[in-house]
């Protein structure tokens, strides 16, 4: 088709903006005209800022450096997945930049959906997961001439064109500098589904200062496949943690409910069998951590408030799930019902956690989890700066704010509106808050009529 006719036909893409000490402002995407979507963010400053996602069902990342999007690169795309998407980001706090890539990558698309699209098997991070509607916005080497995030290793592998990431958990929240300096200093996760295996893989992409890499260094065979990756966070010991839920492959049986002690085997809990899926990066390899036994369970977010205390959300089967790790093992946490999946969490403390998911809000308090009254009906994402400043997201441009005793409705600022769809976002005291997701737009061309931070590309 030429321009002329698919000229005003509705698009989805990518949507961006963030609120820094002012009303919030549009961060126009993009450098990928290509259909789109963004489904992950994190930022370590202003200038250095990552969403990922995926574009034509591949796997895209953007890097922010506080002008303009930009791709770095990547691996090289697969031919045998399908349906290939990052959907959750994390990043470590930097005291300085580093030294970037010499020339300008250029963004990857292509693949296409996986058959049957059977939930999550594309690694749909939050509301993604959960069935919403997602687009994603892009990343890449600086394009006014800045590095690329923080320092790291010389002479970075498989930099091919693709990919890029950012920040800790769903919620984005980078806390500290890490402990040694040898990185990674990015972790970006997701999922595709292998047409050659016949099973979804997991993806997981280190960023080592120059190029993202690909991690193929799996310690057993069993690890690399038959699950997904939703999201990650990572911790300022140089730790992480990431999250997702593998896919039933015979009848499963009843969860066991909340009791904290019940862990399934190995057919029924961890990767190579359904239910919630986690693996921890200890610094030179992720390993799988035992989980509840919740077979039609998947964790969709994570964020942690310390290396023991680690929160993940998502769905046991069509209602909401919470799993809690405190340094010694997962457990399934009880919390008030909820019809609908749980699709973020944000760790502001030990004492202080929220988690969305459609209409409902809870909040831990360090001994229990309670519904908050809010005004939300849609809500995909929270993030939150301190107990008196937090922010829900979510379908047709809903925006909430808390300050500590009430509630504010506000909406997305035009040109997005209600055609807004906020998947993840992200927030420091320092950096403002960020948030991410999909827009439909009529149209081609530039944003018109509103102030916008512009985004261009280095690709040539």
């Amino acid at each position: 088709m030429n321009r002329q006719e698919t000229h005003g036909r509705p698009r989805v893409t990518g949507a961006a903006m963030v609120l820094r000490g002012g009303p919030w402002q549009v961060v126009a995407p993009t450098a990928v005209e290509i259909p789109h979507l963004l489904t992950g963010v994190a930022a370590a400053s202003p200038t250095q800022v990552w969403a990922v996602g995926n574009a034509s069902q591949q796997p895209l990342a953007a890097y922010w450096d506080g002008t303009a999007w930009t791709v770095p690169p990547g691996p090289a795309p697969d031919a045998a997945f399908l349906g290939a998407a990052l959907q959750g980001v994390a990043c470590t706090w930097t005291p300085v930049p580093g030294s970037g890539p010499g020339s300008g990558p250029q963004a990857q698309a292509g693949g296409s959906d996986v058959p049957g699209q059977r939930p999550g098997a594309l690694g749909g991070t939050g509301a993604a997961a959960a069935g919403l509607e997602a687009s994603s916005s892009l990343g890449g080497t600086g394009a006014s001439g800045a590095p690329y995030g923080p320092p790291g290793p010389t002479g970075g592998t498989d930099a091919s064109p693709g990919e890029g990431l950012a920040s800790a958990g769903r919620s984005g929240r980078s806390d500290g500098p890490p402990q040694a300096g040898n990185g990674p200093y990015a972790i970006a996760v997701g999922g595709a589904y292998d047409r050659l295996a016949g099973t979804e893989v997991p993806l997981v992409r280190h960023w080592d200062g120059e190029s993202w890499r690909s991690w193929d260094a799996w310690s057993a065979p069993e690890l690399a496949r038959g699950y997904v990756l939703t999201d990650v966070a990572m911790l300022p010991d140089g730790t992480a943690w990431a999250v997702g839920h593998g896919f039933p492959r015979t009848p499963a049986e009843n969860p066991a409910g909340p009791s904290g002690t019940r862990v399934g085997g190995r057919a029924d809990a961890g990767p190579g069998g359904s239910g919630p899926v986690a693996l921890r990066w200890t610094g030179r390899d992720w390993a799988p951590a035992a989980m509840p036994n919740v077979p039609k369970g998947k964790l969709l977010a994570v964020s942690a408030a310390a290396p023991g205390d680690v929160w993940a959300v998502g769905a046991a089967d069509r209602a909401g799930l919470i799993t809690h790790y405190d340094g010694r093992a997962w457990r399934w946490v009880a919390a008030p019902s909820t019809r609908f999946p749980l699709t973020d969490v944000t760790a502001v403390s030990p004492e202080d956690v929220w988690a969305v998911g459609r209409d409902r809000v809870l909040r831990w308090n360090g001994r229990k989890w309670r519904r908050v009254k809010s005004p939300v009906t849609a809500a995909n994402t929270v993030t939150a700066v301190g107990p008196d400043d937090v922010w829900v997201a979510g379908g047709r441009g809903e925006l909430a704010h808390f300050d500590g005793h009430r509630w504010t409705l506000e909406a997305s600022p035009q040109p997005l509106g209600e055609g807004a769809v906020w998947l993840a976002s992200t927030s420091t005291r320092q950096d403002g808050v960020w948030l991410v997701g999909t827009r439909q737009q009529a149209r081609t061309g530039p944003l018109d009529g509103t102030p916008t931070i512009t985004a261009r590309s280095t690709d040539t």
